[in-house]
């Protein structure tokens, strides 16, 4: 989904990276919801933003989620290894659509009001939404096997997301 402030900013949303926290500040200060990210033309006046996460993080969170809700993929290693959802995965890459500015995960309120400053628009406030319960640290879900996996199927995400490449 693209959340628009015409003539200013295109979010571009990315599921489980706080994007819906940035959806609902957005909205929140005069964003109008639009169809998919393909679907939406900048004017080219907007400047276009998303918000990114750490892989190893994120497919952990996308596993938690859809196994808790649909019953499948009881393994990671199965889950990091062959889901291919097109609306998470395209062309190997889990961050696939470029923007002028990116938000990452863990400093989301910071860099979201950074990018409001760049687009004349005062900082906002975001809500803490959609975490995942339970949840422990990433790295205590991960195994030698699921590494690997990660650091060979989304390599290149690896390399531009991550904190640290794991070993």
């Amino acid at each position: 989904m693209a959340i628009v402030l015409t003539n200013k900013l295109v979010f571009l949303e990315h599921p489980r990276t706080g994007s819906t926290a940035v959806r609902r500040a957005i909205r929140a200060i005069g964003g109008q919801t639009r169809a998919r990210h393909a679907l939406v033309a900048p004017t080219g006046r907007e400047k276009t933003v998303s918000t990114i996460r750490d892989p190893y993080d994120l497919l952990i969170s996308w596993w938690l989620v859809i196994k808790d809700r649909t019953g499948s993929w009881s393994s990671l290693a199965e889950f990091v290894s062959s889901y291919n959802n097109m609306n998470m995965v395209r062309n190997g890459r889990l961050f696939y659509f470029r923007t002028d500015y990116t938000m990452r995960y863990l400093r989301l309120q910071e860099d979201l009001n950074k990018v409001l400053r760049t687009v004349h628009i005062r900082p906002v406030r975001l809500e803490h939404v959609n975490i995942t319960p339970d949840k422990q640290p990433f790295m205590s879900y991960h195994t030698t096997e699921t590494i690997e996996i990660i650091n060979t199927r989304f390599a290149q995400d690896v390399e531009e997301y991550s904190h640290d490449r794991l070993v």
